[in-house]
């Protein structure tokens, strides 16, 4: 989830975002709306849905899934006191909408530059089942 919201900063329009439980305690407390987004990695295997505009600007789903991915990783960096360049992620065996391998490793592109955008030098992906056994 990802929560968007353009203030008045120094003389100009800036976009602020948040995301997770801050972005939607933001969006509830917001006296005039910003852009509420959910399910962005619904939109990966879409090859017609490139991006979308906020507040005038086109923002593609890349970017918009890395600034979430971002927050998370500065978040961890903050609490274990480490710089975090690299990532095993779960992904879906297959992505919402997709209706071929093409189309599954079409979104995971699609997620790997999200990922590349937000500051990981590497990531690794598993398919979700097998992803979570390496929390164990």
């Amino acid at each position: 989830m990802l929560y968007l919201e353009q203030v008045q900063e120094h003389n100009h329009k800036v976009v602020k975002s948040w995301s997770g439980p801050e972005g939607i305690e933001r969006y509830l407390a917001a006296d005039t709306k910003g852009r509420l987004i959910q399910s962005l990695k619904s939109f990966l295997s879409s090859r017609s849905l490139q991006s979308t505009d906020i507040f005038g600007r086109r923002r593609s789903i890349e970017d918009l899934i890395a600034r979430i991915l971002r927050d998370l990783r500065e978040q961890a960096e903050h609490r274990f006191e480490m710089q975090i360049r690299s990532a095993v992620v779960g992904r879906p065996v297959n992505f919402v909408g997709a209706e071929n391998d093409e189309d599954n490793t079409y979104a995971e592109q699609r997620l790997a530059e999200a990922f590349r955008t937000a500051g990981f030098e590497s990531v690794r992906f598993e398919m979700e089942p097998v992803a979570a056994a390496h929390l164990l």
